[in-house]
């Protein structure tokens, strides 16, 4: 196969994602409804218990329910992972990052309508055909500015404007902002090729059971020397206000995420370290302690997530490891009061661990490929932007589409 055969079975891959990503969100760990069985789990999960943490894996192998004490901890930490990727999936692993950084540079690559021109794509919510079918839940507009001078140069910007964007039983308002700093060749189409872009994001995130106003600020540095490997990595801080029940509370973080492509093997690497402390005395920290490791649109095969969470108010001391398992399955691990002994195992699928706490449309999980003709199928570089939200639609074709979103 050659390097530009590689390339395009990469995007049409990739690029299947930008379908299955809309709906990650903090969410209350009382909604603990398990997600739709994993047909790449032919094992069931098994679990050790630990008297008093209730775990009930009884609605089949995806571990819907898991350990109540452990649900806030994974979705609170993952959450972090997937927002300071650029993603709205439940996905961790997904490739959604590699989407928003596609359709930046595919925006900064158009040639020019005019001097200084200014151009629009808009994605409909809650549509069975985002590109194309407006049903009233708001949209999703991506908007390239081209700065003085004309033509690619530092300052121009690629904005993702969600317009009141209603799908997964939450609305969307605000924008991603990504700014131009500098550029070499034409990213995803010639090697060698680097780009480097700022984030801005100012969202609101309203829902049932609470609202989210979120900002934030990232670098992100996207390269490939031969075409073949592309590596991305992102770094930032992030400010979150979350309103629900319990009041109102500030979260702030710092993050850095490393993501390797690689065309010949169609694998994906990732590496992250999240740091989040909670107003009030809690604090939250993800990282991987062995990067995650897969194919690409499958759930990681290989790979280690640490998440800490402490609480001193509350006595709360809690460790939690994900080890990434064949067969798209991950063994849990709970140390309940941080003594180094573990409390709690369990063996679930990968889309179990997405889903905790959670009910998932349409799955959970990561993306399978998406059939040529489905919205936001691209076949080569240059093609289009691809749809940042998912369709509403339970199939296309033959094939489920991946992350579902969350609904509270």
């Amino acid at each position: 196969m050659t390097g530009k055969a590689k390339h395009s079975l990469f995007l049409a891959l990739v690029l299947a994602l930008g379908l299955a990503g809309c709906g990650s969100d903090d969410n209350d760990s009382s909604d603990q409804s398990s997600s739709p069985s994993d047909p790449n789990s032919p094992n069931p999960p098994s679990e050790t218990r630990r008297p008093g943490l209730g775990a009930d894996l009884s609605n089949g192998p995806t571990g819907g329910n898991l350990p109540t004490p452990i649900i806030p901890g994974i979705s609170d930490g993952l959450t972090g992972v997937i927002r300071a990727d650029a993603g709205f999936s439940d996905d961790p692993f997904s490739a959604e990052g590699d989407v928003a950084a596609f359709n930046v540079a595919t925006s900064l690559n158009q040639s020019e309508v005019g001097s200084l021109a200014v151009t629009t794509t808009t994605f409909f919510c809650s549509s069975t055909d985002p590109a194309n079918v407006d049903t009233g839940n708001g949209s999703i507009t991506i908007t390239r500015d081209d700065q003085d001078p004309a033509g690619r140069s530092t300052g121009d910007s690629v904005t993702e404007t969600f317009n009141a964007c209603t799908q997964f039983g939450r609305t969307i308002n605000g924008t991603e902002v990504n700014t131009l700093v500098s550029m070499t060749g034409t990213p995803f189409v010639t090697a060698p090729w680097n780009m480097e872009t700022t984030r801005t994001t100012n969202l609101t995130i309203d829902s049932a059971a609470r609202q989210i106003k979120e900002e934030s600020t990232a670098t992100i540095k996207s390269a490939s020397a031969d075409g073949v490997t592309t590596q991305r990595d992102v770094s930032g801080t992030a400010t979150a206000t979350v309103t629900d029940a319990n009041g109102t509370t500030t979260r702030s973080s710092t993050f850095s995420l490393a993501t390797t492509t690689d065309l010949n093997t169609l694998t994906l690497s990732k590496t992250f370290d999240v740091s989040t402390s909670v107003q009030g005395g809690r604090s939250l920290s993800v990282k991987t302690v062995a990067p995650l490791a897969g194919s690409i649109g499958a759930a990681p095969a290989s790979g280690t997530i640490e998440i800490r969470e402490q609480d001193p108010t509350a006595g709360i001391d809690r460790l939690i490891r994900i080890t990434a398992q064949p067969q798209a399955l991950a063994l849990v691990e709970v140390d309940e009061n941080g003594d180094g002994t573990i409390d709690t195992t369990l063996t679930i699928t990968w889309r179990g661990i997405i889903a905790a706490g959670n009910v998932c449309i349409n799955g959970c999980g990561s993306a399978g490929t998406v059939p040529p003709g489905a919205p936001g199928f691209a076949t080569r570089p240059g093609a289009g932007l691809a749809s940042p939200i998912p369709a509403v639609s339970g199939t296309i074709g033959s094939i489920r589409p991946g992350p579902g979103g969350r609904r509270e």
